[in-house]
């Protein structure tokens, strides 16, 4: 397994633009995710206006994972795009058209920004990417999934590094249709979108401080109507991928809610301050993760509360972040400290 590193990261969500403002909100504890995001904080708005906000989200998120990575081509970049839902409410505002108006009236712009591979497309045409691009198509396991094929592209050389993003945004029809397919599960969905861009650990130079941390371990497994099951074996896939013991793991990270997988390891999810965001609420929990073991620092205030009844835990090495779908989808992804070992 070639050793990756995640080397920039991006984010927007309901708490603002960038990384930084997603860390103190949730280090603060408050809920943000009641609150749309505004356009006026969208930093490249005024490039791609006219397109989907999940369009404008991602473009976003993957302008930040690139400002300070020092990357000044794309040509041997890969970028995946994971996403959930896509832009429903233009494919409503199309179909509407179509259907009480006429043909005619109803514009194919509307349609194009509709299309689940529209982030992606748009985004490698933006930051000018010219490695393999592709989009995929899931719920919460599928911003691990996305790594995963990130990972595999650089280990096959088909790229020389990858830009993972996942993008969402909210709207009146995916928020009904989920409400009436559970209505049981109580959730204040949210929007946003999370990129990470990752490259292989050069041995042959100093470690770059831009360097968060290292991708050590990832699997997925599908069970149908199984999740614990495949959540369980996934889990154990990233830990021997990782040659890691769940004692080694510092803190899991996760918005699934299933009985406690880990003795003696606390499992944070902030999905009471961000709310679910579908995919990205995965892809977020990640970025949170990469910045507590970046650097090899002691325990990010960020998840100092869930730490301190857990005090041999000083310093994050290992982070486990896992997410399962009810349908039997999971996978789970290991970040270390750069420079730790089992």
């Amino acid at each position: 397994m070639t050793r990756l590193a995640v080397a920039g990261v991006g984010a927007i969500s309901p708490a603002g633009v960038g990384v930084s403002t997603l860390a103190e909100a949730t280090t603060l504890g408050r809920c943000v995710a009641a609150g749309p995001i505004s356009e006026t904080n969208v930093a490249v708005l005024k490039k791609i206006r006219r397109s989907a906000a999940i369009t404008l989200y991602a473009a976003t998120a993957v302008e930040e994972a690139l400002r300070d990575c020092g990357v000044s081509g794309f040509a041997d970049c890969a970028l995946i795009s994971g996403v959930t839902n896509g832009a429903l409410n233009f494919s409503a505002d199309f179909h509407h058209t179509l259907v009480t108006e006429a043909k005619e009236t109803a514009s194919p712009t509307l349609f194009s920004e509709s299309v689940l591979n529209a982030p992606a497309g748009n985004a490698s045409i933006i930051f000018n990417i010219r490695g393999p691009v592709y989009s995929i198509i899931g719920g919460q396991s599928i911003a691990i999934k996305a790594l995963m094929l990130a990972a595999t592209l650089i280990e096959t050389r088909r790229a020389q590094r990858a830009i993972v993003v996942c993008a969402e945004e909210r709207n009146e029809l995916s928020s009904f249709c989920y409400s009436r397919f559970n209505p049981k599960a109580a959730r204040v969905f949210s929007e946003g979108a999370g990129a990470l861009l990752i490259e292989p650990v050069d041995e042959r130079r100093p470690i770059n401080p831009v360097e968060l941390c290292t991708i050590t371990g990832y699997a997925a497994y599908t069970i149908p109507g199984s999740p614990h099951l495949a959540l369980q074996r996934a889990i154990d896939g990233a830990l021997s991928m990782a040659d890691l013991e769940a004692a080694d793991i510092g803190v899991a990270v996760s918005d699934y809610k299933t009985a406690t997988l880990f003795r003696e390891i606390p499992t944070l999810s902030f999905s009471d301050c961000l709310g679910y965001a579908f995919c990205v609420s995965t892809m977020w929990n990640i970025i949170l993760a990469a910045m507590a073991c970046g650097g090899g620092c002691p325990v990010n205030p960020l998840f100092a509360a869930g730490l301190k009844k857990y005090a041999k835990h000083s310093e994050i090495n290992h982070v486990i972040i896992y997410a399962a779908e009810e349908d039997g989808d999971a996978s789970a992804i290991i970040l270390s400290r750069v420079g730790a070992s089992s």
